[in-house]
């Protein structure tokens, strides 16, 4: 009965799996997948854009019984009236601040994307 090492070399099967493994590992090139972004020359609406972001993720808590109020009726004059929006500065308002550091978890990128993009174009009750 012959070994199995005569028939099958274990070496030759080794090297071939390794150079396998290294192609594997280094042949590839890597593919970094981004989700859309929110172009900021694209006029954003008030009414359009941003109350159904909120009409679909804030307004479960922001119904009136957590400030800010965030129905569509009240939205506006509460983000204003409690300075949550600083169109000098988009990226710094207590608003953005608080969705990128997670206070909403699971609301996309693109939203606040969207969100910050209406503050840079003056945040008009538009």
């Amino acid at each position: 009965m012959k070994h199995i090492c005569n028939v099958f070399p274990v070496r030759s099967l080794f090297f071939s799996m390794l150079a396998l493994a290294f192609i594997g590992f280094y042949g590839c090139e890597k593919v970094t997948l981004e989700g859309p972004t929110v172009d900021p020359n694209e006029p954003v609406s008030f009414s359009e854009d941003i109350i159904p972001i909120f009409n679909d993720n804030c307004i479960s808590c922001h119904d009136g019984a957590v400030s800010p109020t965030l129905t569509e009726g009240e939205a506006y004059d509460e983000l204003i009236s409690e300075d949550l929006v600083n169109t000098e500065a988009p990226a710094d308002s207590e608003l953005v601040v608080k969705l990128r550091e997670g206070h909403l978890a699971g609301l996309s990128d693109f939203s606040i994307q969207k969100i910050e993009v209406w503050i840079a174009q003056g945040a008009l009750n538009n």
